[in-house]
């Protein structure tokens, strides 16, 4: 098959190869939780907040066309390298990471007289991104997807050039505003990864809270270039809040079978039993759930508390003010992460 071809500058002097273009991209794998892979983050520090993800099992995704005069691939993915006509200049201008590589090969003169390689990148990401470099702003969508937009912070953060995206990257999180992430999904960690990346400190807070309340297991960094430090607070946090609603319930039940709290006998035995019930029905009765919690989430377990509450069938109210206090108590040290603690 023939070698794609792209040209952002007719007239330029480099030519980027890109290897293994569209490599999968933040693989979310479902199973991990059941099977308790909890894969270590990645630090966003010097070279090894450059890696990207190399899996073995590909995504099926759609793809848009690419801008006029630029050529079609063929719909079998068999394309082994893509070569982009670029500018050495605008390249040198707005990365540091292209500085080096030009600065390191041969005079840059002629048309196509410098190759310089690249590697795994979304082709369509890598045409945006280098068009941004080239400030061919009447090319750019004025609208991208979370996915996308994950891609080209992953090539900007690579190449050191997230202040040439400034203007690009507002426009495109604005448009976002309604079709933001609601639920624990890939697209949210995808989502806390463009906060961390542009610095979206109110998103980011609300990501991280959305994640710590619904995950059902350790919370992976996809391979995405999320400091280490955020991903393992985001999964204590999340341990922390799990622990304690399990730390109420397995308390409330001693306290019902010692008879230690409630106003009279009849009140404790019908309040242990519609305790008992829920959590066998839940699967909380033989074997105390302990950290990582897999398959548990602070959302679920907040609603057997309601369940028990809601089909006890007491009168008396003595325990359930306590259990809503704690548990009140519990939801006002939770909070999403503080962006600034991470800066």
């Amino acid at each position: 098959m023939d070698q794609p071809f792209y040209v952002i500058d007719p007239d330029g002097e480099v030519d980027v190869v890109l290897t293994n273009p569209d490599a999968p991209f933040a693989v979310f794998d479902e199973n991990e939780f059941e099977q308790g892979d909890h894969r270590p983050a990645v630090e966003n520090t010097g070279k090894d907040s450059r890696r990207r993800p190399r899996e073995k099992n590909r995504r099926k995704r759609k793809r848009s066309p690419p801008p006029p005069g630029e050529p079609m691939r063929a719909a079998h993915q068999t394309t082994k390298s893509v070569r982009i006509r670029v500018s050495a200049k605008h390249l040198s201008l707005s990365s540091p990471v292209f500085r080096s590589l030009l600065s390191t090969s041969a005079t840059v003169a002629e048309k196509g007289s410098v190759v310089v390689g690249a590697d795994g990148w979304d082709v369509q990401a890598f045409i945006l991104f280098l068009r941004i470099l080239h400030c061919q702003h009447h090319y750019l969508p004025r609208r991208v997807s979370i996915e996308m937009l994950a891609k080209i912070a992953l090539i900007s953060d690579y190449y050191g050039c997230k202040f040439v995206l400034a203007f690009f990257s507002e426009r495109w999180i604005r448009a976002l505003a309604y079709k933001k992430p609601s639920r624990y999904s890939r697209d949210m960690i995808l989502w806390i990864w463009i906060c961390w990346y542009f610095q979206l400190a109110k998103e980011f807070q609300r990501a991280t809270l959305i994640t710590i309340v619904q995950s059902i297991g350790p919370i992976p960094s996809l391979g995405l270039p999320i400091p280490a430090r955020i991903i393992d607070k985001v999964n204590e946090s999340r341990e922390w809040l799990i622990g304690s609603i399990l730390e109420m319930l397995y308390e409330r039940r001693k306290i019902l079978l010692n008879g230690t709290q409630a106003c009279r006998p009849e009140c404790g035995s019908m309040s242990l039993r519609s305790l008992m019930k829920r959590m066998h029905t839940h699967g909380l009765l033989k074997k105390r759930p302990r950290a990582p919690y897999l398959s548990l989430s602070c959302q679920y377990l907040t609603g057997v508390v309601f369940e028990y509450e809601k089909t006890s069938s007491s009168t008396c109210y003595c325990e359930e003010i306590d259990f809503d206090s704690r548990l009140g108590d519990v939801g006002n040290d939770l909070m999403g992460l503080n962006l600034d603690m991470f800066v």
